[in-house]
């Protein structure tokens, strides 16, 4: 099988895709999950959003759709039915959280916080540190990257936190929840959709620093049905 992914520039993937097909090669590609309402968020010229979904559906989405090409898409997020609506859901291959590596562990280190991901300004980790402020008398703070380590660290902390402003899907938050480790999400579109059904006390306004810290205190008098 060849993995396809990239931006359809110049018609590059799709000829890559027929060749394939010719050769029958089996190929798959992805998508960045929820990838229009994300970009909504930080584009507020509508003609250039517009633009940019147009180009999205008939150049990205389109053509592997067409081809019955295997699309590796979380199967909870379909950017594909903005324009797609008929398309065979057999050729989705759904993603999903390796539970033999990120294993549940009822074990914690209390009053352990962490954050796990990338530094970057759509992480929001000024924001992070602010309310971190508020609690490190009492809360230990760990801001981790991406390693080999990272399943151990998540099983030994008592609540991941993220203070995001947005994201496309946020794999680390459901990679904390398969080791047992309660999620502090703030309110964002994608985290509605997956978690608020489910875990609405760990919800919290990025902008009120009270709502946060009784998600905190949520967690700490019901760490044990978490």
């Amino acid at each position: 099988m060849i993995y396809i992914v990239g931006p359809n520039i110049l018609l590059g993937t799709i000829i890559l895709y027929l060749i394939c097909k010719l050769m029958s090669i089996i190929v798959c590609t992805s998508y960045n999950t929820n990838s229009f309402a994300f970009f909504k968020e930080y584009c507020k010229n509508r003609f250039l959003h517009t633009l940019v979904v147009w180009w999205g559906i008939y150049c990205m989405y389109y053509p592997p759709i067409w081809l019955e090409i295997q699309i590796l898409h979380p199967k909870y997020f379909m950017d594909l039915k903005v324009g797609c609506n008929n398309f065979d859901q057999r050729y989705i291959l759904s993603t999903g959280i390796d539970t033999n590596l990120f294993q549940y562990s009822e074990n914690f280190i209390k009053n352990k916080l962490i954050y796990i991901g990338r530094i970057t300004s759509e992480k929001n980790l000024f924001r992070l540190i602010d309310l971190f402020t508020l609690i490190q008398d009492e809360y230990t703070l760990d801001i981790v990257g991406f390693g080999p380590t990272v399943e151990d660290a998540l099983k030994f902390a008592q609540a991941f936190i993220c203070t995001s402003l947005n994201e496309s899907y946020g794999f680390t938050l459901l990679e904390s929840l398969s080791c047992g480790t309660p999620i502090i999400y703030p309110k964002c579109p994608v985290f509605e959709q997956l978690y608020k059904t489910y875990f609405p006390q760990l919800e919290y306004d990025l902008d009120n620093d009270n709502e946060f810290i009784n998600v905190l205190k949520y967690i700490k008098q019901d760490d044990k049905n978490l």
